[in-house]
């Protein structure tokens, strides 16, 4: 016996795969009608008649497993959106009475690690360091530039745990609908 599916804009006929769009002039479509009301066309005759099985709906076009899974997704993508966002933020790095804006990711601040480390390999006491606005700060002592690097990396932390924390909890919440 056929079996339909709603599917988008249109109905699927999941016994032969094929995609029937909602359109009268179409007899694929007014067999899908004549099934909902339980009838059939006869095919040594054409003639409409029952098929026995009283009036029928087609399946949806998500099951609740598959919209369980659409919202669960849609969650982590929310929680992934705040955390790219938040990131992406300038960092403000206060260090002996200056503010620096910095980038907020966890490369900026291993960037700035590789930068410290380089420059105290070649004995330099400062470096140059460009800032979320790329405004160049030329020569800042190294200290200033490790405590820099401690800020953007706490920042980055920070947001990172949020968005573990985010993640924990969508599950746990999950996990307890699904008992």
């Amino acid at each position: 016996m056929k079996k339909y599916k709603i599917v988008g804009d249109g109905i699927e006929d999941t016994e032969a795969g094929a995609f029937i769009p909602k359109d009268i002039g179409n007899q694929h479509y007014r067999a899908f009608l004549l099934w909902c009301e339980g009838k059939g066309v006869a095919p040594e005759t054409g003639e409409v008649v029952d098929l026995g099985t009283g009036p029928q709906e087609p399946d949806p076009e998500f099951t609740e497993a598959e919209l369980a899974e659409q919202d669960r997704q849609a969650s982590i993508d929310a929680i992934i959106s705040n955390f790219e966002s938040a990131i992406s933020q300038p960092v403000e790095c206060t260090v002996n009475g200056a503010t620096y804006f910095m980038d907020g990711r966890q490369h900026d601040a291993e960037s700035m690690k590789h930068g410290i480390e380089l420059a105290e390999l070649t004995g330099a006491t400062s470096m140059d360091i460009v800032d979320y606005y790329n405004q160049v700060h030329e020569a800042v002592p190294l200290v200033d530039c490790y405590e820099i690097m401690l800020q953007q990396a706490t920042y980055y932390l920070t947001h990172w745990t949020t968005k573990s924390k985010d993640r924990a909890a969508m599950n746990s919440t999950q996990e307890e609908q699904t008992k």
